[in-house]
């Protein structure tokens, strides 16, 4: 195992993107920190390539997603209501029921596969803030 940990994290704003293209990006950064994981395996550590560290954020369009623990009974609005609303709606891999996301929500994903340690409460407190600061931006509060 690499012994060398790398504490970068790179923040990258998507701005408004679409659930699924932003759910592919993921998947993208995804695969590529596991393809880098596989190439170090038999490699001695001083030769092994760093992983990155990501947090992304984002807004998306109207949008209602359902878990792999969700009932698709629980979307209360057929798919006439979401084409004229402009909301698309994804099954997903991730647990949960139905969540909404959209516009002025802003969210935000955490890419973190190396093994960089972020105390907890050092992890909310930078969330918090970066809430509060999005909410600023807005005139919200």
């Amino acid at each position: 195992m690499n012994k060398i940990i790398n504490t970068e994290v790179q923040f990258i704003s998507l701005g408004n993107k679409d659930y699924k293209e932003t759910w592919d990006y993921q998947t993208q950064l995804f695969e590529e920190i596991v393809a880098v994981k596989l190439k170090n395996r038999p490699l001695p550590d001083e030769e092994q390539e760093l992983t990155s560290n990501y947090l992304l954020f984002c807004e998306h369009p109207h949008v209602f997603t359902l878990g792999k623990s969700g009932d698709e009974q629980h979307l209360l609005v057929s798919p006439e209501q979401l084409k004229d609303h402009d909301a698309s709606f994804y099954k997903i891999n991730r647990g949960g029921d139905i969540t909404y996301h959209g516009p002025g929500i802003p969210s935000s994903i955490w890419k973190i596969f190396s093994r960089i340690f972020i105390n907890i409460c050092d992890l909310w407190k930078m969330q918090s803030f970066l809430l509060l600061r999005s909410l600023e931006l807005k005139d919200i509060v």
